[in-house]
């Protein structure tokens, strides 16, 4: 039975802000309803959009208090996290991308690669469309892909002992089934 999918007094729900704290219990809420009211879609992705979007600003913050971006660039509409993640650019614009310098600061290359699997997979395969090859996906399917999002966010904090939010008090939602 899933209860959280980050545990209320962990170190990574103490480093997210309140607004991201909000939008994973709103998550908790999507896959509560979908249990307590079936409905056999033919895909569940929306259950994994709020989270994606918590990893979306979770990364930027990590990548910012870990100096590897610069304010502005945190701030910037223009600046992509899937593209300076990206192992696979090409040398002419490994330059920009992030993934290097994400190992050399760990100084260990899973903790890159793990935020580079878990953003094809939790946000690029559920969020674009690609013809013949739809990406559809179950009701568990989704819950695991956003425990995953979870997963790799606390490793994270974890591993790189990250500054905590102060405010890191949330008022308890209901538990949500898994």
């Amino acid at each position: 039975m899933l209860r959280h999918l980050v545990d209320r007094k962990s170190t990574l729900w103490q480093y997210l802000l309140p607004e991201q704290r909000e939008i994973i219990a709103d998550c908790e809420k999507l896959i509560e309803d979908a249990h307590l009211y079936p409905k056999m879609l033919t895909d569940y992705s929306y259950i994994v959009f709020p989270m994606a979007k918590v990893y979306e600003g979770f990364l930027k913050k990590f990548l910012l208090d870990t100096e590897l971006i610069s304010e502005s660039q945190y701030e910037s509409d223009h600046f992509r996290i899937g593209k300076v993640l990206n192992p696979n650019l090409p040398d002419h614009l490994r330059i920009e991308g992030l993934y290097d310098r994400i190992c050399s600061h760990v100084g260990r290359s899973d903790l890159a690669d793990r935020f580079w699997q878990t953003w094809k997979r939790g946000r690029n395969l559920i969020f674009h469309y690609f013809p013949g090859n739809l990406q559809r996906i179950t009701l568990p399917e989704a819950i695991e892909t956003a425990q995953e999002i979870g997963s790799t966010m606390s490793l994270a904090v974890t591993a790189c002992k990250l500054p905590l939010n102060q405010d890191s008090t949330f008022p308890e939602t209901s538990s949500t089934s898994a």
